[in-house]
């Protein structure tokens, strides 16, 4: 499996280890969403599905707690954020330092054990 450049970097910072699993998945292609019960029926036998390969990736679960934890955060400051703060670079600077909070929370468990707290806390103040 050739690994690229940003896939190194990946595995770097996540502790992960990737390698081509034997199995594949099976794309099925977007059907267009205009696409009517009076238009031709869409059979299956007619569709071209995609066989991808799929990979394994093997990481430690602080690490994919980590990733999962950053995705969300994404998610959230995409939905929050409107675009003239996108462009003056304020989310970029908001989402590094997330994720050097993420890293210290991650790599540091009295500090891991503080934000677990804090967070039942706020959750039971809701």
């Amino acid at each position: 499996m050739n690994i690229d450049k940003k896939t190194q970097e990946f595995c770097q910072k996540y502790e992960a280890r990737i390698r081509q699993g034997p199995n594949f998945h099976r794309r099925v292609p977007l059907i267009s969403p205009s696409w009517t019960a009076q238009d031709t029926p869409i059979t299956y036998d007619t569709i071209t599905y995609e066989n991808i390969p799929l990979a394994e990736i093997h990481m430690p679960m602080d690490r994919l707690t980590a990733l999962i934890d950053l995705e969300d955060y994404k998610d959230r400051l995409q939905r929050n954020l409107m675009s003239p703060i996108h462009s003056s670079g304020i989310a970029y600077h908001m989402l590094k330092e997330y994720e050097e909070e993420v890293r210290i929370r991650h790599t540091n468990p009295a500090v891991k054990k503080a934000y677990e707290h804090y967070q039942m806390l706020l959750n039971l103040s809701r």
